[in-house]
């Protein structure tokens, strides 16, 4: 009986913890533009996205030393060949945990994307 009450009362604390854990901002959807600029930055932007507005994009950069530079041309593939395909993508960004809700202004230089394909 008192291993049932340890059990149940860890449950509750664990529960109770996980409610009130902020949910972190991502971005899901289709690529609507890729802008690759001249200084070696990559930036794009999601259709429907309400977290970038008027000339606000995602971006990360391509020269050595900004970011793993594997990671960037990975993404650059990824970024093209979902846009070729329709495939939706998910974006992470620097600054995006600090809350649910994210920022609408300026360029947001993200941390990641991966995309996810039904079985």
């Amino acid at each position: 009986m008192k291993k049932v009450k340890l059990l149940v009362v860890s449950l509750f604390v664990v529960l109770v913890s996980a409610a009130f854990t902020p949910a972190y901002a991502a971005v899901t959807g289709k690529v609507s533009r890729i802008f690759p600029a001249g200084s070696g930055a990559v930036h794009f932007r999601i259709h429907g996205d309400a977290c970038n507005t008027g000339n606000d994009y995602y971006t990360f950069d391509m020269n050595e030393g900004a970011v793993n530079t594997t990671a960037a041309e990975n993404w650059y593939t990824l970024l093209l060949s979902s846009a070729a395909s329709g495939q939706e993508i998910v974006v992470r960004y620097v600054g995006d945990t600090d809350s649910a809700s994210c920022e609408t202004t300026g360029n947001k230089v993200i941390t990641y994307i991966y995309a996810d394909f039904p079985l």
